[in-house]
């Protein structure tokens, strides 16, 4: 994930400026921070290292401080160059001329106004370390997709997992978190800064979110719920809303691979436990079907039992498939799914035997159920995945 103009807006650095021009374009990505103040022209275009594709520079304007065609003119040249934006030292301009504005605005340029003064060698230094960290980040997304590739090698695990933290212990175990809002630079940087503090954890950003990995001595039950209890804690200081998979706690650092994949499968079942938290061990027949849920073969079975039910809830305005979830998510417990609904309990089973007659099971009772059951709990994997609920049932619930 790279560094955005808009993600700096939102970073201490960057906390008394503001944006004038090119709001739109505020997702142009910073791969360098320049400070230029001398005239240049269109040469430089040609010239290599001079302006390059993700510049973000930080000017005066001073050279083209009387002239506004000579400041549209070095905009132009900015902009040919593909940098990313432009800072404006506020020094000498309280606003800047329309025709730029307008020009910016156009061309989805971001220009930026920042008090005369911050100093900008510190706004270098600062927006540099970001974009260090940035990178620094991407290498260690790379390994840990490497450390994900791995098959029944804990040896290697083991190896690549102390290459990424050599205070890595015997025990680990992963949290990943889903919702948080990783352009905010610093909240962020806060929440890693709170759990980096033990040398044998590690957070980071891990595919569009955030990877905790936990590393303990000794399986002591109680302090790992004393440390997962802190982790929890921090993520509800930093976001208010956020979903977070717990995996089991493994003996061996190359189990390690195994962690993060038990952690990133639970944490996709916000839609099927109504917490923030999701504990791997608690997901049941979860923990095979998320794995399997692209397979041919499953998204066919899918189709064969849940297509009846929500043709026939179209077709004669029923709440069928609403009774099917209703009646899972409580175990198959008819008094529980009736209570859920405000129904009679007669009409839960009602419903269900019409799931039965629709679907051919009237002679099969147990193999309905087990059906049902698999087909339902996979319906709404994918509706979760896919976000379609204009038909599903869980838009009714």
């Amino acid at each position: 994930m790279s560094v955005t103009v808009k993600q700096i807006m939102k970073s201490e650095i960057m906390e008394k400026a503001r944006v004038v021009a090119g709001e739109s374009g505020l997702d142009r990505v910073i791969r360098r921070v320049s400070f230029i103040d001398s005239p240049f022209t269109a040469e430089v275009l040609n010239e290599p290292g001079i302006l390059m594709p993700g510049d973000f520079f930080i000017s005066s304007l001073f050279v083209v401080k009387d002239n506004p065609d000579q400041m549209i003119e070095m905009l132009k040249l900015l902009l040919a160059s593909d940098s990313s934006g432009l800072c404006i030292i506020s020094k000498l301009f309280s606003e800047l001329p329309l025709p730029l504005v307008n020009f910016a605005n156009e061309h989805n340029y971001p220009v930026v106004f920042i008090n005369q003064d911050y100093p900008y060698g510190d706004m270098i230094r600062d927006l540099l370390m970001l974009i260090i960290q940035d990178k620094e980040g991407m290498l260690i997304e790379l390994k840990l997709n490497d450390i994900l590739g791995i098959n029944k090698d804990e040896g290697s695990v083991e190896k690549k997992m102390l290459e990424l933290n050599d205070h890595f212990a015997k025990y680990v175990m992963a949290v990943y978190c889903r919702g948080f809002d990783l352009e905010d630079i610093t909240t962020l940087a806060v929440f890693q800064n709170r759990i980096n503090v033990v040398k044998e954890w590690m957070c980071v950003k891990f595919k569009n979110n955030i990877l905790i990995i936990l590393t303990f001595a000794k399986p002591d039950q109680d302090n790992l719920a004393t440390k997962l209890k802190y982790v929890i804690h921090q993520m509800q200081q930093v976001s208010r809303r956020y979903i977070a998979g717990v995996s089991t706690l493994h003996e061996g650092l190359g189990q390690a691979n195994r962690a993060i994949m038990e952690a990133m499968i639970a944490s996709e079942l916000k839609g099927s436990y109504d917490q923030d938290t999701v504990f791997y061990r608690d997901i049941g027949s979860y923990k095979f079907l998320l794995p399997l849920r692209d397979t041919p073969e499953l998204l066919e079975f899918h189709d064969e039992i849940i297509s009846p039910i929500l043709e026939y809830d179209k077709n004669y305005k029923q709440s069928l498939m609403k009774t099917a979830v209703c009646f899972v998510d409580n175990d198959g417990d008819f008094s529980k799914t009736a209570e859920k609904m405000y129904l009679h309990e007669n009409s839960v089973r009602y419903r269900l035997n019409k799931i039965r007659e629709i679907l051919d099971f009237q002679d099969r009772d147990m193999t309905f159920y087990e059906q049902l059951f698999i087909a339902v709990k996979l319906h709404r994997i994918l509706n979760r995945i896919d976000g379609d609920n204009s038909t599903g049932a869980y838009s009714e619930l």
